[in-house]
């Protein structure tokens, strides 16, 4: 886990590392980055990036896919951020 993890209970990075050690070892997939949400636009902040948008899994398929069924299920811990280089 990285700094974007400061605060989240501890219950849940036990999760996050279990979850790695497991679901996605079993689908070949690592957990490279992790973030508290709550944190992104502060972290974004330090590199000129302003968030303009931060959603998860199930609404950016729903906003972005929804014209294919096929691909509205999976992996449910995944998010999407959309930001923009301040000038």
């Amino acid at each position: 886990m990285n700094e974007l993890t400061k605060g989240v209970d501890p219950t849940i990075k036990s999760f996050l590392e279990e979850l790695n050690h497991s679901i996605l070892d079993e689908n070949e997939e690592k957990w490279t980055f992790s973030f508290n949400p709550e944190n992104l636009s502060d972290y974004l902040n330090k590199f000129d990036l302003t968030l303009l948008e931060d959603m998860g899994s199930i609404e950016y398929r729903k906003h972005y896919m929804s014209e294919r069924r096929n691909l509205l299920e999976g992996y449910e811990f995944y998010r999407v951020a959309f930001a923009v280089l301040d000038k």
